[in-house]
């Protein structure tokens, strides 16, 4: 339910009177939640959702994508990649925890669309995010590439555990034309 007054949660105002605010809210609780520990941030969803009468998991098993809609994918060429079971910050985890989260990952995927997965994101992808340590376990689990959300172009001189990305988001032409500025620019 819509509160009529905007709300506090841990010390930020948030007003979600409109759209846009309900928005602009949901970006700053993210970037708030992104450095905390996890069991504070899911005692704040918590908090918020028993304000707001939503049953958070029924509202969080949304998929993105069905099982059914990855093998359609795959088998029209698009190929899987991995991201963990539980997607946690893998830099705040022990090793093997992380190597556990990425490898359950891979094993899954590859058992239902019976396909290879060789390519990896890490969780959130941000600097702070992935270590020299990670890539090596991301390399001992098997995949032969790694990704970031850092926004970039690489070349072959780029650690494959280390790549960059260049996003496509909103309207499909101006994607393209961004692409194309981007292949452009780098070739």
């Amino acid at each position: 339910e819509r509160p009529e007054a905007p709300l506090t949660l841990d010390g930020i105002n948030l007003d979600l009177s409109t759209l846009e605010r309900r928005l602009a809210a949901q970006g700053i609780l993210r970037r708030h939640f992104q450095h905390m520990e996890k069991a504070r941030t899911n005692a704040l969803i918590d908090e918020l959702a028993e304000t707001l009468r939503v049953d958070v998991k029924t509202a969080c098993r949304r998929e993105l994508c069905s099982w059914d809609q990855l093998q359609e994918m795959n088998a029209a060429g698009f190929r899987p990649g991995a991201h963990t079971v539980s997607h946690p910050f893998l830099t705040r985890i022990p090793i093997d925890q992380a190597r556990r989260e990425m490898a359950e990952s891979k094993e899954e995927i590859e058992g239902r669309l019976k396909t290879r997965v060789e390519a990896f994101a890490y969780p959130n992808g941000k600097e702070s995010d992935y270590n020299p340590a990670l890539m090596d376990a991301a390399r001992q689990v098997g995949f032969s590439l790694a990704v970031t959300a850092l926004h970039g172009v690489n070349d072959g001189s780029r650690n494959p555990f280390d790549l960059r990305r260049v996003g496509l988001y909103g309207h499909l032409p101006d994607a393209v034309a961004r692409m194309e500025r981007w292949f452009y620019s780098t070739s």
